[in-house]
């Protein structure tokens, strides 16, 4: 009982301090008998102190007040810093070096993944400083037309193709007509055959092009006749299609040759067999330069980003293949005549300069080439085009 409390308590402090409870009360107690936490517990009491310090004093953790502890604890409410995404770095990468090539492709891919509202203005800034990237310009359309926004399409391919003979943005158009106008029942055959012949003028002596020939080959084939005039005139195109095809040095061209095998045979043994044996000859001759133009592409990056000469390893060792490739085509292993060896360089460089369009010595080369085989007024515009390209 409380009493009994009281009497405990008296007997304590005059056991501890020699003097009765009231001969203390006028006087001041040491420092050690101030804290109650520096007194000894006594039997059958409890002392409650309400304070939120002596609460926070029961666990072992909080009580641990070094230097460490405290730090990791101050830490632990820092707030946590949000990751930046790819995009982000991408951008910062680019405000310190707009040509650097490997941030603007993560940024390009990237926009492949956003809405396309976002991503014209990315793809925009990127065509600014890189205008013949050709594959880069074929996202840009893959991302339109994955939306059906076809308008918005055919607006790019008419930016692009003229000035841009990249074998995977001809491809894409490619399959943009078969898979688009070959397909709408409104389109005349005319328009269709038009656009296939718009790509073999501008692409179809590229190595790697054999899939738009085939492409093209498999449109006639799938064009409808009414009468038997129709069928002859559908099966002569088809039969000029193939000879220009098979003259042509390219990538898996015993496939075409045995394609149009089987077409001649299936019109007449008698006439195919004197128009193989015709055809044969030239037929070899081209896989003969295929084999060995193909060796000179071996090593060249077709979509290697061009920016001004930086002195690497790898930007001068892609100018040496270039210039080789550019020698053994002013060679003529095809043996074509004056104005189409003059038309297969050409082609050449313009390909060579989508990957090296900042390289004034690649123009100057181009330039010089075009005074000697062509006209003066062509020169001229080359050297209008290298200025675009070299404005410093």
């Amino acid at each position: 009982d409380i009493s009994a409390c009281l009497v405990g308590s008296e007997m304590c402090i005059r056991d501890r301090y020699g003097a009765e409870p009231n001969e203390l009360a006028n006087q001041s107690l040491p420092m050690e008998a101030s804290l109650v936490g520096d007194m000894p517990p006594l039997e059958g009491t409890y002392i409650i102190d309400e304070s939120p310090q002596q609460e926070k004093a029961d666990s072992p953790t909080d009580m641990d007040t070094s230097p460490d502890n405290l730090t990791s604890k101050l830490e632990s409410k820092k707030p946590s810093k949000i990751p930046k995404s790819k995009s982000q770095r991408a951008e910062e990468r680019i405000a310190l070096d707009k040509w650097d090539t490997e941030a603007w492709t993560v940024l390009v891919m990237e926009a492949q993944t956003k809405p396309i509202i976002y991503s014209r203005e990315v793809y925009e800034r990127f065509f600014k400083l890189f205008p013949t990237a050709g594959r880069y310009w074929k996202y840009y359309i893959e991302h339109e037309m994955s939306l059906k926004n076809f308008i918005e399409a055919e607006k790019v391919f008419k930016r692009c193709l003229p000035h841009c003979p990249n074998i995977d943005l001809w491809k894409c158009y490619a399959k943009y007509i078969v898979d688009v106008k070959c397909k709408d029942p409104n389109q005349p055959k005319e328009t269709i055959v038009k656009a296939f012949e718009y790509s073999i003028q501008n692409i179809g002596c590229d190595i790697s092009s054999t899939p738009i020939w085939m492409d093209y080959i498999a449109y006639l084939k799938s064009v409808q006749t009414t009468n038997t005039f129709e069928e002859g005139q559908k099966m002569d195109a088809l039969r000029k299609l193939y000879q220009r095809a098979i003259e042509n040095p390219m990538h898996n061209l015993e496939a075409i040759w045995k394609d149009y095998d089987q077409f001649e045979n299936g019109l007449s043994k008698i006439l195919a067999k004197a128009l193989l044996n015709d055809y044969g000859p030239k037929y070899m001759a081209a896989r003969a330069v295929y084999r060995e133009r193909k060796t000179y592409w071996e090593g060249i990056s077709k979509n290697m980003l061009s920016r001004p000469p930086r002195s690497n390893d790898k930007e001068i060792q892609q100018v040496q293949l270039w210039k080789r490739l550019l020698s053994y085509e002013k060679r003529n292993p095809q043996k074509l005549d004056k104005e189409g060896l003059f038309d297969r360089v050409i082609f050449t460089y313009n390909q060579c300069l989508l990957c090296l369009y900042h390289y004034p010595e690649i123009w100057h080369e181009l330039a010089l080439f075009v005074l000697e085989n062509g006209t003066s007024g062509q020169a001229t515009e080359v050297y209008k085009r290298a200025l675009i390209a070299l404005p410093d």
